[in-house]
């Protein structure tokens, strides 16, 4: 699986990397990235000037705002396989380096544009409905 990674001690360390596939745990949902969102905190620490990688990592993993499908979800789940979920613990996802949301980013500020062949799918059933620039 592909992730958009740092090194967050240093300016221009922005690059795609290719990582293992994550595993669900018991009571862990697998979700494919539909849509992430890039941040004015991505943008710091893109630039070096924020951020650490997670414990025992070199690396953090860009992009906290996120829509996914599931694809696995526990017996006696609330969620089923096919269902939109908003990813709502991005500091747990991003200590964890779980990277199965990233793949796809959207930026007028990260230089991204070397990477955008490598984000290829496009759902017919997920719209953005509004885009917020922050400053």
């Amino acid at each position: 699986m592909r992730a958009l990674t740092v090194d967050p001690t240093s300016s221009e360390s922005l690059r795609l990397d290719e990582l293992p596939d994550p595993e669900p745990g018991p009571g862990e949902l697998l979700v494919d990235g539909v849509a992430v969102g890039v941040c004015g905190t991505d943008r710091e620490i893109a630039d070096g000037a924020y951020g650490w990688p997670p414990p025992g990592k070199g690396r953090l993993i860009l992009g906290h705002e996120s829509l996914g499908r599931v694809v696995s979800a526990p017996d006696g789940s609330d969620v089923a396989p096919g269902d939109l979920r908003h990813y709502r613990l991005a500091a747990d996802a991003l200590a964890a380096a779980d990277p199965t949301w990233l793949d796809r980013l959207i930026t007028r500020r990260l230089p991204l544009t070397k990477y955008a062949d490598a984000f290829t799918h496009d759902p017919d059933d997920v719209k953005v409905v509004i885009s917020l620039d922050e400053p």
